[in-house]
């Protein structure tokens, strides 16, 4: 619209004193209406146009309908032994709105298969049995012992002596193991040496061992109803005990010694010498009365041992006895043998503990050897 100036006029009269000009219209001030997108539960608006000066609305903005939700399924998941699982749902792609929200299925739990053998029971030994779920998950479980099923008969390992019990043990027909192991009570001498021989106390400390060698026929007395535990051991005399120990097996073939008179150690003599048990004082004497020292002993019993396939590995110091140095070079390691295996130990000697190796063996210290070598020999 047009203005006017200001004018003038009579009140009275109306005379027009100062006419009034038109002043032509200013035209509108516009600025555009921002548009409103449509969401999914409201509407929107178009861009639209006024004037800022009289508000006169020159675009109207139009409504834009809401455009509704654009839905999507949710996945379902599938519950596992030990996970949880969901349900199908539904949401909006646009504005995430749930429109079925997904609820929580439980865990199913495992569900195992049968039990299998994973390691067989022994007869001593646990086993096991392992089964599985279809998941993978893997259960164990132990399987006890089946126990031993042991052969009805016992086999004798030891045989006891007089001085130590012996053992017998039988095999588990599953496994094959020597077990249920028993002991067997020492052996009861078949003969008394102290009603046998005069001179043999009951209370003397090689009673047990004359009881043994006698009641075994490894020695005899010396007649007159005496032992003589205090007399010597001659050569004839050990080689005959071995001699009696193996059985008195047969012999043939010569010997080199010349001296071989009586007939009661002839086969003897020559059984040792072809054995390599025993070697004549020279080339052509053995030397049967000469006495026997305990480092003779000690090599006869060595090689005796040898012959017969015992383990002879055993050594022991000798260092402990103030006379070790007396022994002959040729008995050191027999001598050594014999102390390890507790054949011979230290004689009692002026107040001093010797090895006495040249010292002459009595028959009493002789039948403890052998009653020792009995048990040691297995």
């Amino acid at each position: 619209n047009s203005g006017l100036t200001e004018g003038e006029h009579c009140t009275v009269c109306g005379t027009v004193t100062i006419p009034q000009e038109t002043i032509p219209e200013t035209g509108h001030s516009l600025v555009k209406d921002t548009p409103v997108a449509p969401s999914c539960t409201n509407s929107g608006l178009t861009e639209g146009e006024h004037c800022t000066v009289c508000g006169t609305v020159t675009i109207p903005q139009e409504t834009i309908p809401e455009t509704g939700h654009s839905l999507v399924k949710d996945t379902p998941v599938a519950p596992s032994c030990t996970n949880s699982g969901l349900t199908e749902g539904e949401h909006c792609t646009v504005c995430g709105t749930v429109t079925i929200p997904q609820e929580t299925i439980p865990e199913t739990g495992h569900v195992f298969g049968e039990w299998t053998t994973a390691t067989e029971p022994t007869c001593t030994e646990k086993g096991t049995e392992t089964r599985s779920c279809h998941c993978g998950e893997v259960e164990n479980r132990e399987i006890s012992a089946i126990g031993h099923d042991f052969e009805d008969s016992f086999t004798v390992d030891v045989e006891p002596t007089l001085e130590f019990t012996g053992s017998k043990s039988r095999h588990c027909k599953a496994c094959d193991e020597k077990t249920d192991i028993t002991e067997i009570p020492k052996l009861t001498p078949s003969v008394d040496s102290s009603e046998m021989f005069s001179d043999i106390p009951r209370d003397a400390w090689y009673k047990k061992s004359v009881d043994f060698a006698v009641s075994k026929g490894y020695m005899n007395g010396i007649g007159g109803g005496k032992f003589s535990p205090d007399g010597v051991m001659t050569r004839a005399m050990v080689v005959t005990v071995l001699y009696r120990i193996e059985g008195e097996p047969e012999v043939s073939g010569n010997v080199p010694f010349t001296d071989i008179e009586a007939d009661w150690y002839r086969n003897a003599v020559a059984w040792a010498y072809q054995n390599a048990i025993v070697k004549g004082t020279s080339d052509t004497k053995f030397s049967p009365d000469g006495e026997i020292t305990r480092e003779q002993l000690a090599t006869i019993l060595y090689r005796y041992a040898s012959f017969k396939g015992y383990d002879t590995s055993t050594t022991a110091s000798l260092d402990s006895f103030p006379d070790a140095d007396s022994t002959s070079s040729w008995a050191l390691d027999a001598m050594k043998w014999a102390y390890a295996e507790g054949l011979i130990t230290g004689a009692s000697k002026g107040g001093k503990i010797l090895l006495d190796p040249l010292g002459i063996a009595s028959r009493s210290q002789v039948a403890t050897i052998f009653m020792r070598f009995d048990t040691k020999k297995r």
